[in-house]
């Protein structure tokens, strides 16, 4: 177990109460419970928020999930505040034995898979009693560290960026930050690094996507004399090759967006993708935008490096680092 047991019993009171919920300490409206200090020592209060619990059933799962927590702090040496480790450990506890991840309500969620899906997190998961500590940077970190270990898309480009001399370091290469407006990240190849934006990126699926985008451009910075600022016919390559191959216009995406088509509808995503993501970081006209991308479309399009295929989803990107891995290798009867 992560947590360090506590060597004896200790007694602690925990005390339930009802409150209307205005605004929890973090600003979050839809919290259905939370934590705070008691009156004296070893007094735990979970405060249950009435006017957003909504049934019965809901408040079974709200209980059992901050009881969790409670019983954790009792049996465990837990340093809530300072050590997200420590919070990530409970909190996990807490979605796996709750019912918080039963078929049922993952179905009401519109999340509904077939194989682990029971250990994958939801994409916005329900706050924890503790989560609202967790500040944005915090957040944005651990999604980010996740992102590098785990996807696909992010380990190939990493392994692709590793193999042309350019070691990705995530305390050196990303920073995370708040931003003005809807950008949700950026590569600034001044000092070749990745902003990201932690006030606009919603949950891990969208940092997933956000990183792998923004991997892409550092990979062309990395393999080519890109002129970022003055060239925007260079930025347009790199912008259709980052709308193509980060999973920007899957079909899923398309959806969610509410465009979807038959007829080479994958090229005209990644068209409009493309020219949306120039005008957003460069002080140009739609025409311009619109007529560098179609000057570089075909051969930017059709180049697929490092994937070496259109990643149209996580097997896909699976796939096509299995074969980048094995690039390069040569093989004999013996």
């Amino acid at each position: 177990m992560f947590l360090q047991w506590k060597s004896q019993a200790v007694e602690e009171k925990v005390e339930i109460g009802c409150e209307v919920l205005d605004m929890n300490p973090r600003g979050n409206e839809q919290a259905s419970a939370f934590h705070r200090e008691g009156y004296w020592e070893n007094l735990l209060v979970i405060v249950l928020c009435q006017n957003n619990i909504r049934n019965q059933a809901h408040m079974n799962r709200v209980v059992t999930h901050e009881l969790i927590h409670t019983f954790d702090h009792c049996r465990a040496h837990v340093d809530w505040f300072t050590n997200v480790r420590h919070l990530a450990c409970s909190e996990i506890r807490a979605a796996n034995l709750s019912g918080d991840c039963s078929l049922v309500n993952e179905i009401f969620r519109l999340r509904f898979g077939l194989k682990q899906h029971h250990q994958l997190a939801p994409e916005q998961p329900q706050q924890g009693f503790l989560a609202r500590f967790l500040a944005d940077d915090q957040k944005c970190q651990l999604m980010l560290l996740k992102t590098l270990q785990t996807n696909p898309y992010v380990k190939l480009l990493l392994d692709a960026m590793k193999r042309s001399g350019c070691a990705v370091n995530r305390e050196r290469h990303f920073s995370c930050e708040d931003c003005n407006g809807n950008v949700s990240g950026g590569f600034d190849a001044s000092v070749s690094q990745i902003v990201l934006c932690q006030n606009n990126i919603r949950n891990q699926a969208h940092m997933n996507r956000v990183v792998t985008h923004e991997l892409i451009h550092t990979f062309d910075h990395c393999r080519a004399h890109v002129d970022w600022f003055t060239n925007v016919r260079h930025l347009a390559c790199s912008e259709i090759r980052a709308a193509n191959l980060s999973g920007d216009c899957s079909l899923v995406n398309e959806i969610f967006r509410l465009r979807f088509g038959l007829k080479q509808h994958h090229q005209t995503c990644v068209r409009d993708r493309a020219i949306l993501s120039i005008l957003a970081v460069r002080n140009v006209s739609k025409e311009v935008a619109e007529k560098a991308v179609d000057e570089v479309f075909e051969s930017c399009f059709n180049d697929h490096e490092p994937f070496g295929r259109i990643p149209h989803n996580k097997t896909y990107a699976k796939y096509a680092h299995r074969d980048f891995q094995n690039r390069h290798r040569y093989y004999s009867n013996i």
